[in-house]
This record gives structure tokens, sequence and C-alpha cells, in this order.
């Protein structure tokens, strides 16, 4: 008999869930990863990145994804159980759109994708670009990014040196031909900095436009396989993955609303205790910073949704029609949300 179990804690007794039936739900947006430790999600990411390149060693795999971890610091939303979440949710959409069962993306891009997933905050510190531009602007400083948001330019660079200290010796990248070295690292490039939501948080950005315009022709460069480089082909692969990175990004949304919030709440909570480490709300009155965190959540959780979750949802799925059904999530947590703020106004 088949006896390979993990134990799961959730409230304070154990489940015991087969191997086989974690695997079926990681393909799931039903999948809640509060289940499970930190170091369950440790394995679970290697065995998703394994199945999308079974040639490399579960043993140094998991070496790397630990490091990765390390590089998590330990705050309320942008840690490494987020980055987990993103590439489940990732691994979900892959499912979802067929892109690993067509000609459009090849195990070298799927492998890209997941990798850019697992490692797309690393380092964050819990402030925003706009936080940094502000900080920049106090002291008169620039940071010298290429014109590249100063989060994603230090989140690609950790992943460079984590990636090319990997490539040594014994590590998982050094059998790798140097050519899919390079336009693996390229792909983690293009997708990270297309992880940057601040001009759809100010309404500057036309990015989604763009996107539609390259990708919704029914994928027809997909007929382009045998042109080993193409230059439109690879631009548009990587459009495919950087879409679906970003969309997997703010995929809390399509959760449950139990999970969706859970998410909401540590966010809000990330975000408060930076605003209160630089004065922007008093740290002297508990019952402020409640009212001030739950009041902010509830109106930036519907304007998130509004103005970017749901056109990066609506966008993706005129690219790939069987990804409708998130459609219906994210309605369905902006209707909770709209609720609870009526709630609220009443009673306040």
């Amino acid at each position: 008999h088949f006896k390979l179990y993990i134990v799961c804690f959730e409230e304070n007794y154990r489940n015991y869930l087969p191997m086989a039936n974690i695997f079926r739900q990681l393909k799931s947006f039903d999948f809640d990863q509060r289940r499970f430790t930190v170091e369950q999600l440790v394995d679970f990411s290697v065995e998703i990145l394994l199945e999308s390149n079974a040639s490399y060693s579960k043993h140094l795999l998991k070496y790397f994804v630990e490091d990765v971890r390390l590089l998590y610091n330990d705050i309320p939303y942008h840690n490494f159980r987020h980055a987990f979440d993103v590439l489940q949710a990732t691994h979900s959409l892959i499912e979802l759109t067929g892109v690993n069962n067509s000609k459009i993306l090849n195990p070298l891009d799927i492998f890209s994708l997941q990798l850019a997933a697992l490692c797309h905050d690393l380092g964050h510190n819990g402030i925003s670009n706009l936080g940094y531009r502000t900080l920049h602007a106090s002291i008169g400083h620039k940071c010298p990014t290429g014109g590249v948001s100063t989060n994603e330019f230090k989140h690609f660079e950790k992943f460079r040196i984590l990636f090319e200290r990997h490539c040594f010796q014994g590590k998982i990248f050094s059998n790798t031909e140097e050519i899919n070295k390079i336009r693996l690292i390229n792909n983690v490039k293009f997708m990270i900095f297309f992880t940057d939501i601040e001009p759809e948080m100010s309404g500057t950005s036309k990015r989604e436009t763009v996107v539609e315009t390259e990708l919704n022709s029914n994928i027809d460069f997909a007929e382009k396989e045998n042109i080993k480089y193409c230059e439109e082909s690879l631009q548009k692969k990587r459009l495919v993955m950087a879409s679906i990175l970003r969309t997997a990004d703010i995929s809390h949304v399509l959760r449950s609303f139990s999970i969706h919030s859970w998410w909401t709440d540590k966010f809000t909570l990330e975000t408060t205790s930076v605003n209160v480490a630089i004065g922007r709300i008093s740290s002297k009155s508990t019952a402020t910073i409640f009212n001030y965190s739950f009041e902010k959540q509830l109106k930036s959780s519907i304007f998130f949704i509004e103005k970017v979750a749901q056109p990066t949802f609506e966008s993706f799925c005129k690219c790939f029609p069987d990804a409708q059904p998130i459609l219906i999530s994210c309605s369905r947590n902006l209707i909770r949300w709209k609720f609870l703020a009526f709630n609220f106004q009443e009673q306040y």
C-alpha cells in the first residue's frame, strides 16, 4: 500500500492527507496553504518545479528553494508564503490555460515562469515603490535603476546573484547549457520587471492594452516554433509568461473570501506598520491604528479590485478564454467588500 503522507496542521489537530490528493489540490485555487508549515511549502515548491523539468536533481533543487526562502524577510505579507502562493497560482493558471500542453511555451519557458513566481519579491522589506520615491525625494537621492521601479530592480538583482551562485560545480544549474542559462535569466528579468503594479494604481498604465494587442490573435506565434530564436516569437512568449505571473501575483482575489481577506489583513498590517514607522500615522493610539487600518482596508480592497485586479483578469481572459471562471471569483469577492463597507458606514 502507498503510505506516503504529509502532516497538516489545521487549528489544534492533525490531519493526514495522501500526497496524491495534495498534488491535485496544488493545481486549484481552492488550495489553502495556511494549513501547512513553511518547511512543507518548500517541499511543495520543489515538486512543482520538478513537474516542469524533471531533469534537475531533487536534492539540489531543494537546496536552491531553501536559499530562496532565506532571502525572504519575516514580514506580514511579502514573505515566503506569498512567494509560494504566487508559485502555486502560476501552477494553476498554467493548467487552466493549457499553455503547458501546446506549442506556446516549452519546458524551459515553464520552468522560467515558475522560478520568476517563486523569486519575484526576493528581499522585499515592506516598502512600496511609491514609498521609495517619497524617501528618495526627501533626501534628494535617486536610485540608479535605469528607469525600472526600485523594488523590481532589487528583486531581480537578488535573483541574479542567487542564480549565479547556484551555477557553480555541484549546484543545481552547473550542467545547464550556457544558452539556456542566458535565456532563463532574461526570461525571469522580463517577468519580474513586469510585476510592478504602481502604474495601474495611479491610473497611468496602458500595459493591458499592449498585452491584448500582442496576444489576442489566438496565439498564432506558436506556429513559429520552428524558428529557433525568432525575436518576435520570443517577445510574445515572454508576454504570455509575464501575463500569467502578473495574474498569479494578485491571485488571492481569486480565492475564497476567507483566504483573500486573510491576505488582505496581512497586507494592511504590513503597510500600516510602515506608515507608523515613517510617522504618517500616530503609534500612540491603538484604536486610531485599528480604525485607520480597517477603513483603509475596505476602501483599498474595493479600489484594488476595481482598478487593478478586474482589468488585469479581463485582459487575461481575452487572451485565454478558458480562464473565464476567474472573473466570477473576482466579482464575488468585490461584492463581499462592498457589503462590508456599507455595514461599516452604517455603524460608524
